[in-house]
């Protein structure tokens, strides 16, 4: 295993990313209604125009997709599964438009998804190349985020909060495909996860707001750039990394 920290190459493989998830999903967009909107804020064109929990339930997406959440609350009440992805892509519609959250360290975007209840994963992704978030708020989810099989996850002006277990958990190990995996998360915050996580043994398990798991067979490329944490009652560190 080795872990790379260069900056240089750290911004560039970013900035690639990027480029590449932008260019191979165009044309496959799928615009997200806030809960409280109507069909007719849906902007013209893209591949539908429905709420987060109507896609969560119809998950018939072309390999290659983006989902522009619009301004406003979205509550999800199911699990939004996806598996056997190229790349995917969920962003708001103005990525660097940013307000104070609930805590001085905390800034939120003004697309906001929340959980029914914090028993509900927001995002599950299995198999995927890229997978690509920026300009939305997480908020009241067991985990906002589980990856599995996933060999590249940006984020960039995220907001993951209230999560009662961890914010972000990536397996890295079931990939065979790749002999590297890359995690950039820049300009994003962490607030109050980790609230209420499992017991094992009489005791927490370790919790924390970002959790990564690889192995010794592959370089991992990691950064994580002007981005804020903020410890949860039952959180023993802010990162944890299995390799």
């Amino acid at each position: 295993m080795e872990v790379c920290n260069n900056e240089h190459l750290f911004l560039l493989l970013a900035l690639l990313s990027m480029i590449s998830v932008s260019a191979q999903s165009k044309g496959n967009i799928y615009y997200v209604l806030p809960s409280n909107a109507s069909s007719s804020d849906c902007p013209k064109g893209g591949n539908g125009c429905h709420t987060l929990s109507y896609y969560a339930r119809t998950p018939y997406f072309l390999r290659e997709s983006t989902f522009v959440l619009l301004n406003g609350e979205h509550i999800l009440d199911t699990v939004f599964a996806f598996e056997g992805f190229y790349s995917l892509t969920f962003q708001g519609p103005n990525t660097i438009h940013w307000s104070e959250g609930p805590h001085k360290s905390t800034m939120q975007s003004p697309v906001i998804i929340r959980c029914i209840n914090d028993t509900i994963t927001s995002f599950n992704i299995m198999t995927a190349q890229y997978v690509n978030l920026a300009g939305i708020t997480i908020t009241g989810c067991k985990s906002a985020l589980r990856l599995h099989n996933v060999s590249s996850l940006f984020m960039e002006y995220v907001s993951i909060q209230n999560s009662s277990y961890f914010g972000v958990a990536v397996d890295f190990t079931s990939i065979d495909s790749y002999n590297s995996v890359s995690c950039f998360i820049i300009r994003c915050s962490f607030y109050r996860n980790c609230i209420r996580p499992p017991i094992s043994n009489n005791s927490y398990m370790g919790c924390s707001h970002v959790s990564l798991v690889s192995n010794q067979h592959k370089s991992i490329y990691f950064n994580i750039t002007h981005s804020n944490f903020s410890y949860g009652m039952n959180q023993d560190s802010a990162m944890h990394l299995y390799l």
